[in-house]
């Protein structure tokens, strides 16, 4: 799933270290074509007997030296790699192990999990730019929540953000959060990974626990502050005469009915979607603790429903601002740091693919590639409506104006 992040931000090795007895440092590299590093091997056990080890060729790679022989005394060597042909992984694989003097012995670490990972590259520029990449859409799609919180807040109305997106958002981060949880801090569900992709990383990371987090918490808050909002308006909206409650909607240019012309807050579509979410990972997750299934089976069917989600939720938010012929209330902060988020993760995946001559990771990750596609193209469609379809609204007065003004900071 996150095949196309760059290997060489990646510090954890594919299980955790206490398991491995061989190290590789640092693991994973990037090389330049033609050019060479050097790498430490490193046994982290006793040796009562000197270690012999052998690695692998590759057309990729050259080692210098072959073969190590570590001692007690000695645990520590270093190996001098030689880049020869672009790849976006090559394996240093140990082909031979044996101890001096007791060949019928078996090797002390499981060589199948014992690995370094070596990406050769055009250019360390473009690596570094697969790195900055990675942290603006990082950061922007990290920060795009909190331009409707502040414009929801200053507007004091929700009317301008559909529920069904909101709620849509919290379910997928939910999903998200479970997963990366999972995978990141049970050794088992780790395991269970590796035996289904051998030679992987792990494609979890701190930061995409801290991410999905983050999201979850801020699509909550945002959701708990529009649904205030909009029942204090209802409620407010009981107690006053049709005319004085479409006078003050006017005032601040928001509509002055209600979100679904059948009072709920939420579409009917959406209930059923959200149910039968739930109603399959109830089954899922039942299935799995009756062991009809791994546990890693049922964290995929929460990325694939997160991916789901994403491809989904704008739609009903494009929808809601076509019926009200207006984007106010909508934040276009928000749209334009979803828009750079959705762009920068597309331009790492390309450079990826460019530095390393190999479009598989940007070919094959489809579940990324088409999150990002969508996330622009309904980026798009807002701009659109923002800037040219409803931009030109007239204000009834100077105070509505200074109205609209303020929701066009955010």
């Amino acid at each position: 799933m996150y095949r196309v992040l760059c290997l060489t931000l990646i510090l954890a090795t594919c299980v955790k270290s206490s398991v491995l007895h061989l190290e590789f440092d640092p693991n994973p590299t990037a090389i330049v074509i033609h050019g060479s590093k050097v790498i430490t091997v490193t046994y982290t056990q006793p040796l009562p007997t000197p270690l012999n080890l052998k690695f692998n060729s590759t057309p990729q790679i050259s080692f210098d030296p072959t073969e190590i022989t570590l001692k007690d005394d000695l645990k520590e060597a270093v190996i001098n790699i030689t880049a020869k042909k672009l790849s976006s992984a090559v394996f240093l694989e140990v082909t031979d192990c044996n101890l001096v003097g007791n060949d019928s012995a078996a090797c002390p670490f499981n060589k199948s999990l014992t690995f370094g990972v070596v990406q050769v590259v055009h250019s360390q520029i473009l690596s570094y730019l697969v790195v900055v990449t990675g942290w603006i859409y990082v950061a922007a799609w990290s920060a795009c929540f909190y331009p409707q919180i502040l414009l929801i807040y200053e507007h004091k109305s929700a009317q301008g953000c559909h529920f069904d997106f909101l709620v849509l958002n919290v379910l997928g981060y939910a999903c998200y959060l479970i997963y990366n949880v999972m995978m990141y801090f049970s050794e088992d569900m780790q395991n269970l990974y590796l035996e289904s992709h051998p030679k992987s990383l792990i494609p979890v990371l701190l930061n995409d626990v801290l991410f999905s987090l983050h999201g979850l918490f801020i699509c909550i808050f945002t959701l708990l502050q529009c649904l205030y909002y909009e029942l204090h308006r209802r409620n407010r909206a009981s107690k006053v005469s049709p005319e004085e409650h479409k006078k003050e909607m006017e005032a601040k240019q928001m509509p002055h009915h209600p979100v679904h012309d059948d009072g709920h807050l939420m579409s009917y579509t959406c209930m059923v979607f959200c149910s039968l979410i739930g109603i399959f990972v109830i089954i899922t997750a039942s299935l799995s603790m009756m062991g009809v299934f791994t546990w890693l089976r049922f964290i995929d069917n929460l990325a694939l429903i997160k991916m789901i989600i994403t491809a989904c939720k704008y739609y009903p938010q494009a929808v809601h601002n076509y019926k009200r012929k207006s984007t106010l209330g909508w934040s276009i902060a928000r749209v334009w740091l979803d828009f750079i988020g959705g762009s920068m993760s597309i331009a790492q995946m390309i450079l990826q693919a460019v530095n390393t001559d190999d479009w598989s990771g940007f070919i094959g990750n489809k579940g990324k590639l088409g999150i990002g596609l969508l996330s622009v193209g309904f980026d798009i469609v807002f701009v659109v409506q923002h800037y040219l379809l409803y931009y030109h609204q007239k204000p009834i007065d100077e105070e509505e104006e200074e109205t609209v003004e303020k929701g066009k900071k955010y």
